[in-house]
């Protein structure tokens, strides 16, 4: 029996239930009443008015609690239950406590809340957009300068155009079309679809390179063969992922009696839940540990190689110069292989806010490191000032014939 205040009592309704909250515990109410106290003197009558309950104390998830306003949030229904929708994350009804005033309570179990969830994301959007810019620099970088096409060049370009694809699509485009299911579904296939090629170009750049710089004897990196080779990267890069994509887009749109497998859900425009862990994270987290195994062995040839061609030079500078050059070509390859989704698994088994933070900075920052390694390193910079000097002494070629010639005019014949 739990005996208080009126005011000390707070009724809710969580999972289509009615509680009543009181000193820091929730209770399933059996009965209640209210006792009135009165005391008598000579001079006038008092009276206190209480408040009882007899009910069975429950305990709920241990969470924290936000509160919204009932505009702030919309109802929809998920499998066979009912959700609430607010800021673009979907919550259970067991996760809600629905206020008297029709304000709502939501539990958050993850450590972000909605307000830090907002940051993140408009974190992300600023950085998101800086990448796709730098990616979209290096990509042209490449195009103009055909030096740069080789095998590992043209590997290169087709990841970057499948990230800088699949970044504008779910971080940008997939928000505007929210609303609509056919349009969503399109926008979540294509997002899949990108992002899955970027992480399978990464493994073929990683198993590419693995090969050029493997045993003691570092191959020619700016190799020019295509042949055979570059088809069969093509096929394996955009056709590995266009298997994953089709087989959910079967499966959902299939009329399957007991519903789909693998789906697209129409809220997030992404992959449901199930679908996201089998045709996403399963081989993605393939790829990125085919990716470390090949960067090993990459490692293991650049150090050997190096290590062969400075015998001949003594000294600790030169060491250490040795082992900067070293660290460079490490940072430069690893930007390629994918590793800053390794920050989403610490975020995930850590639970740990700043790790959310960090994670959305590097990966939403991926398209800067491959500019900086990639878009601006000596042989680049020196083609574009090469570029920028013949076309400067291109166009003064052309102003000087043009003021010969209007200098010069025609001459007239004399009689």
């Amino acid at each position: 029996m739990f005996v208080g205040y009126c005011l000390d009592f707070t009724p809710f309704l969580t999972n289509n239930e009615s509680l009543i909250f009181f000193n820091g515990t929730y209770i399933r109410p059996k009965w209640w009443s209210n006792i009135t106290n009165m005391q008598f003197s000579s001079a006038n009558v008092s009276s206190e008015y209480q408040f009882v309950v007899c009910g069975t104390e429950i305990a709920l998830q241990t969470c924290s609690f936000f509160t919204v306003s009932n505009d702030s949030i919309e109802w929809d229904y998920q499998e066979n239950q009912s959700v609430i929708l607010y800021q673009g994350q979907m919550y259970d009804t067991e996760d809600i406590l629905i206020h008297p005033d029709g304000s709502i309570s939501i539990c958050y179990i993850d450590q972000v809340t909605p307000i830090d969830s907002r940051t993140l994301m408009i974190i992300g959007h600023v950085l998101f957009a800086i990448s796709s810019v730098c990616l979209f620099a290096t990509l042209i970088t490449y195009v103009a300068f055909s030096t740069l096409r080789n095998r590992q060049g043209v590997s290169i370009m087709n990841f970057i155009v499948a990230l800088f694809l699949g970044q504008i699509f779910l971080q940008y485009i997939r928000l505007s079309v929210s609303q609509f299911r056919i349009p969503c579904i399109v926008v979540a296939a294509l997002s899949h679809f990108f992002f899955l090629a970027s992480f399978v170009w990464t493994t073929i750049l990683a198993w590419d390179l693995s090969r050029s710089f493997a045993a003691n004897k570092i191959k020619s990196f700016s190799s020019s063969s295509f042949g055979r080779k570059m088809v069969a990267f093509l096929v394996i890069g955009w056709g590995t992922p266009l298997v994953f994509v089709s087989i959910t887009l079967v499966l959902q749109f299939g009329g399957f009696q007991n519903g789909p497998f693998l789906e697209y859900d129409i809220n997030t425009c992404w992959l449901a839940k199930l679908s996201s862990i089998v045709t996403f994270f399963v081989p993605m987290s393939l790829c990125l540990l085919s990716n470390l195994v090949f960067f090993i062995i990459t490692v293991h040839g650049v150090h050997s190689t190096k290590k062969a061609t400075s015998v001949l030079k003594s000294g600790q500078d030169s060491q250490f110069k040795q082992l900067a050059v070293e660290l460079r070509i490490y940072v430069k390859i690893s930007a390629l292989l994918g590793f800053a989704w390794l920050f989403g698994f610490l975020a995930m088994v850590s639970n740990v806010p700043f790790m959310e933070y960090l994670f959305i900075i590097v990966i939403s920052l991926q398209g800067v490191f491959i500019f900086i390694s990639f878009g601006t390193n000596i042989r680049v910079k020196k083609l574009w000032r090469t570029f920028v000097e013949n076309s400067s002494l291109l166009s003064m070629s052309k102003f000087s014939r043009g003021s010969t010639g209007a200098h010069d005019g025609p001459k007239s014949e004399k009689h």
